[in-house]
């Protein structure tokens, strides 16, 4: 999508992974580009390991939702969690949400 916006052909290699060290490792070896949390990437830089190529974007995510069991109690940990989702999501503008509480 981002590729797509300026002009430039998605690459056909392309790897996914939530691992910050293999991700370190494919822009190290095979001179690929990685998008990473910021604070992330600057601890890198700081090391040395790796160059920031500062690219605004907005990330391209699909719908997130939750789901529960009607039988079982949510627990304290997931009811925070549905909690602060709901809260900056609230946050956000409308055309970025999709709402519906059941």
């Amino acid at each position: 999508m981002v590729f797509g916006q300026h002009g430039v052909n998605v690459p056909t290699d392309v790897s996914e992974t939530g691992s910050f060290l293999l991700l370190l490792t494919l822009t190290r070896e095979r001179r690929a580009l990685a998008t990473m949390p910021g604070s992330l990437v600057r601890y890198f830089e700081d090391l040395g390991l790796l160059r920031v190529i500062p690219v605004t974007f907005m990330p391209a995510t699909g719908a997130i939702g939750t789901i529960t069991l009607r039988s079982r109690a949510t627990s304290a940990a997931a009811a925070l969690l549905i909690e602060c989702v709901r809260k900056v999501s609230r946050s956000l503008p409308q055309s970025a949400c999709i709402a519906r509480d059941s």
